[in-house]
């Protein structure tokens, strides 16, 4: 997701003259000039991390609205009844404006029947009959180099939500470490640059001794955070927190179809459906 030139002036724009727009009510509310300086004097100091809180969520509210629709298509496949996306993203700034958010994912499909041989735009299907007895082998990449260590979840342990294995996330941060190492403790969790290549490929096993690669599951300030040395993990480690590994992100969406209700009151589904988490086909 991008925010356009237009969208980008908009935010400064918007949020300026909403403050000089405070200012003048405390002018006509007082009375007094030095009430509206004052005002605008506080509002201004406030506005560049308002700016950014606002960009970051047109940036959320685009994302949302850009997968709804990816798994709206997705579960438009006869059969389908639950979608699970493995999905990382990386938010890009310019000045105090977040302009650009990069999403990749891996998306899982549990269905009745046989998948279509294509669904456009996502490729070809691969399918899967046991979901914990074919393994996966995921790889970081950084600069170019694959880390010798890597972990090797099964697929069902992925998409339960298992953290990274403990020995495979601390050889992962000594690795990325290892260019960190001259800077102190703050350089560090106030260290903005962007790395030259960080990525997490995923590799499945065809069950033959062979492998099949999926792609991308985590990149940039994700695999930071997976391994757990992402910016809020270096400022706890201040206060002597160990860094521990997590999960992939996971969405977990269930399809309904043909009339079948689920679980769930009327706000309760109403509010599953909004966020992406239930989706009711009439088909």
């Amino acid at each position: 997701m991008t925010l356009g030139r237009t969208a980008r002036v908009l935010h400064y724009v918007l949020e300026t003259a909403m403050q000089f727009l405070k200012a003048a009510l405390a002018w006509q509310a007082t009375g007094s000039p030095a009430a509206a300086a004052a005002v605008l004097a506080f509002e201004l100091v406030k506005m560049p991390p308002m700016i950014t809180a606002q960009s970051l969520a047109d940036l959320g509210l685009r994302y949302w609205w850009r997968k709804l629709s990816v798994l709206r298509a997705v579960s438009a496949a006869p059969g389908v009844t639950r979608v699970r996306v493995l999905t990382t993203g990386d938010t890009a700034f310019s000045g105090i404006l977040a302009v650009k958010q990069e999403n990749t994912g891996l998306i899982f499909v549990d269905s009745d029947r046989e998948l279509p041989l294509e669904m456009s735009p996502y490729g070809s299907p691969i399918p899967v009959a046991d979901l914990a007895g074919r393994g996966a082998r995921l790889v970081l990449v950084h600069d170019g180099v694959s880390e010798l260590s890597f972990w090797t979840p099964t697929l069902g342990e992925l998409l339960s939500g298992r953290p990274i294995a403990a020995d495979v996330a601390a050889a992962w941060r000594a690795r990325l470490d290892l260019d960190k190492k001259e800077k102190g403790r703050l350089a560090r969790i106030f260290d903005f640059s962007k790395e030259k290549e960080l990525r997490v490929e995923a590799h499945l096993s065809d069950g033959a001794g062979g492998e099949v690669p999926l792609g991308t599951v985590a990149f940039g300030k994700g695999v930071k955070r997976l391994v757990g040395i992402g910016r809020w993990d270096r400022f706890t480690a201040l206060f002597g927190s160990k860094p521990e590994g997590r999960a992939i992100p996971l969405s977990d969406t269930v399809v309904e179809r043909g009339g079948v209700r689920g679980e769930g009151n009327v706000l309760t589904r109403a509010w599953r459906r909004l966020s992406g988490r239930l989706i009711v086909r009439k088909d």
